[in-house]
């Protein structure tokens, strides 16, 4: 490929393919601004061609001249470089086509959240990825090497001397001790008591998201279909229903202890892998930046002893899998070397894969891209053949499809695996072509966070760089050592994983992306001065720099007040201080107030901006749970709260409506389905709640049911609807 490509010859065509690529370019914006008129984005692009055929004209005037004072330049891996650039600069004309050329969802009526364009975004983020990282290492393989291939012709070394059966026991009681250190540091951070049943705080939204489908899935209905569907993973809903069933109380309280649980078994995955991974030192400091700087750090202890966090969202079990089976599988590709796959080994993690898939839809795309960019450079590097790569990601799919084969039988079994399919991928789609998408909130430009999300790319990208390649002279590290694969297995997920901030982005949505991060940073700090220099004070200087870069892109770390971080989860094991008075609550057996509990009925507030107390509101469930009884109902719209958290309190039975309101009915194609469910199926509709009549729903019920009772109540400040069909009973 390249070796045909001289170091002039490459400088020369840079500013011939930037052109190019602006020229065509500046032509899909003119074009489209032809054909709509208001397309906003032309004097920018205009603005960035320009600019960029400036740049690559300024950039061939310093290469050219470089090489005389340094000749050795032009004939190192600088070739591979620029050629490299090149690639990345004409692939900027996808991000153009995708900014440019509309998608059906573009045109779809009636979004539940704005659709933004952010396609072109990602194209970038992941050219920037192919660019700097990929391209570089793809063209220097080709370049003409003495013993290119040698390291595959070399014999395998002798195996080493089996260690004694004492050595093996002490070794283990080692890991034993190890093992149970990181288990008890957990259990003391974040498992139980949890004491939510005196944890006082509103009902979220994102709670009452769940509420309803889990209400659906207690009436006996199919989970993740119909009235049971939701937006997250059927792994995550499962897994939550059987905790608040089995418990014995289905209530608010079992519902927050399933994240609560999340929290811990993540944390307990993460410490138990860092352990395994890097020492009981490294696994220290990884808990405590998973508690600073990742989805776990949602969470955390109270002064009062009560486990507090961002219930019904942050479930950082979404990203888990990915940080746990990239880099078994580096280990996994990187032994190889010496002999045959551990194919038993590879499928197990193809299991953990599937059932991270089930649990959540970020644990089914962030575990291959990642992975496939992992095996992508170790082939590269000439650390591992094809073959072997190829097969990793076989055995890989073995394991994958052993759990997610019998879970599509099982919803094939009940005539329901398309909609199983359908409800599992609507949501993401729908992101990926821009619903709900952001850019970064203005009213979050002065939190930290701001800096993590401009930097985390670049950041990710020299840690990359400098993984692969040796800077003086600069040459590509081939092959990698074990060090370097385990490091780079770690900044493959961070970089796949952070992408999905940009779609949505905020600071919760940014640091729930983060699950990799303290590895990277625990093993940057430690592994990369080495790889930089051999010189002992060069390499506490690098330290230092890392540690600065760290502080200032990261500087929630830097603000963490690490006293109350480490004493604070001390509460949750203290007896709670008893009552100055005695409590004006009693108990009440109407289910409302049961799946409240006593201690969290009299809360001031239901939820955020309802206008509502917690004891009106359930006086009002309990009303409805005694006047529809058991009639299927639907739910339209109430404005103050959820419907799921009205369905769930009241403890009605949801009517078989084919998609969940607030979290599956996203745009108008949507509703369109149920509205039509609800004509062709009108004996399934037995109730309506909401709070206008003129509502297609509303209409399409008193059709089906002309002579329904109409009742009205108030919820809060808004006065609802309720319509009762006439029964035969």
């Amino acid at each position: 490929m390249n070796h045909r490509v001289t170091y002039h010859a490459a400088v020369r065509l840079l500013p011939y393919t930037t052109t190019l690529t602006a020229f065509v370019s500046v032509g899909l914006v003119t074009i489209k601004h032809w054909r709509q008129p208001t397309f906003p984005h032309v004097a920018s692009v205009l603005g960035w061609a320009v600019a960029a055929v400036v740049v690559a004209a300024l950039a061939k005037w310093v290469l050219s001249r470089l090489v005389k004072s340094a000749p050795s330049i032009g004939s190192g891996a600088a070739v591979s470089w620029i050629v490299a650039l090149q690639l990345g600069v004409v692939l900027l004309v996808i991000p153009m086509l995708l900014l440019t050329v509309s998608m059906a969802e573009d045109d779809i009526p009636g979004w539940l959240f704005p659709v933004l364009n952010k396609r072109w975004l990602i194209a970038l983020y992941d050219i920037a990825i192919l660019t700097v990282v990929v391209f570089p290492v793809a063209v220097e393989r080709w370049r003409p090497a003495k013993d290119a291939d040698a390291v595959f012709a070399e014999p395998r070394p002798q195996p080493a001397e089996r260690p004694t059966v004492r050595r093996r026991w002490v070794s283990r009681i080692t890991d034993m001790i190890g093992i149970i250190a990181v288990v008890a540091a957990s259990w003391y951070f974040a498992g139980p008591p949890w004491n939510l049943e005196r944890h006082h705080r509103v009902i979220d939204w994102h709670e009452q998201l769940h509420l309803g489908s889990l209400q659906a899935i207690s009436k006996g209905y199919l989970p993740y279909i119909g009235p049971a569907s939701t937006v997250y993973g059927p792994g995550s809903q499962i897994l939550t229903y059987e905790v608040m069933n089995r418990s014995g109380h289905f209530d608010i309280v079992s519902f927050r202890t399933t994240f609560a649980a999340s929290a811990f078994l993540a944390l307990l995955a993460v410490s138990v892998a860092a352990y395994w991974w890097l020492g009981i030192l490294p696994a220290a400091a990884v808990m405590l930046l998973a508690f600073t700087y990742s989805p776990i750090a949602f969470y955390y202890t109270l002064s009062d002893g009560t486990f507090a966090g961002f219930y019904g969202w942050a479930n950082p079990l979404r990203y888990l899998a990915a940080v746990l089976v990239v880099p078994s599988l580096a280990r996994a590709a990187y032994e190889s070397r010496k002999g045959p796959l551990n194919v038993r080994w590879l499928v197990t993690l193809g299991i953990v894969w599937g059932a991270g898939a089930w649990m959540a839809q970020e644990n089914l795309s962030m575990p291959l891209v990642a992975s496939g960019l992992l095996l992508t450079l170790l082939w590269l590097t000439r650390t591992i053949r094809l073959g072997p790569a190829i097969r990793s990601l076989i055995y890989l799919a073995v394991g994958f499809a052993s759990v997610a084969i019998p879970i599509l039988l099982y919803y094939a079994f009940h005539g329901s695996a398309r909609e199983f399919l359908r409800n599992y991928f609507l949501n993401p789609r729908a992101v990926a072509m821009g619903f709900s998408n952001m850019w970064w909130p203005a009213q979050d430009s002065a939190l930290p966070e701001r800096y993590s999300y401009y930097f985390t790319l670049p950041f990710l990208l020299a840690l990359a760089s400098c993984t692969l390649w040796r800077l003086r002279p600069l040459r590509l590290e081939s092959p990698l050592d074990f060090r370097r694969v385990r490091f780079l297995a770690f900044v493959c997920v961070q970089l796949v994983c952070y992408q999905t901030a940009l779609f949505r982005s905020d600071n919760s949505h940014l640091r729930n992306t983060m699950i990799a991060l303290p590895f990277v940073l625990v093993l940057g700090f430690w592994d990369l001065p080495q790889w930089l220099t051999t010189v002992r004070w060069q390499r506490v200087a690098v330290r230092g720099v890392f540690v600065v870069l760290v502080l200032t892109i990261y500087p929630v770390v830097r603000l963490q007040t690490w006293e109350s971080l480490i004493m604070a989860p001390m509460s949750r094991f203290k007896a709670p201080p008893p009552l100055l008075t005695p409590s004006p609550i009693r108990d009440d057996e109407r289910v409302a107030f049961k799946r409240t509990t006593r201690l969290l009925s009299d809360e001031p507030m239901l939820a955020p901006g309802s206008g509502l107390s917690v004891r009106s509101f359930l006086d009002l469930a309990s009303e409805l749970h005694e006047t529809v009884g058991q009639r299927k109902t639907y739910i339209g719209p109430l404005g103050s709260v959820y419907t799921g958290l009205l369905y769930f309190m009241a403890d009605l039975t949801p009517a078989p409506y084919p998609l969940d309101l607030e979290t599956m009915t996203i745009n108008g194609n949507m509703r369109a389905l149920v509205i039509d469910h609800m004509r062709k199926h009108p004996e399934d509709y037995e109730c309506f709640i909401g709070t206008s009549l003129s509502e297609t729903e509303a209409e399409v019920f008193l059709e089906a049911h002309p002579d329904a009772l109409t009742l009205t109540r108030q919820l809060g400040p808004t006065m609802i609807y309720v319509l009762l069909a006439r029964t035969s009973g």
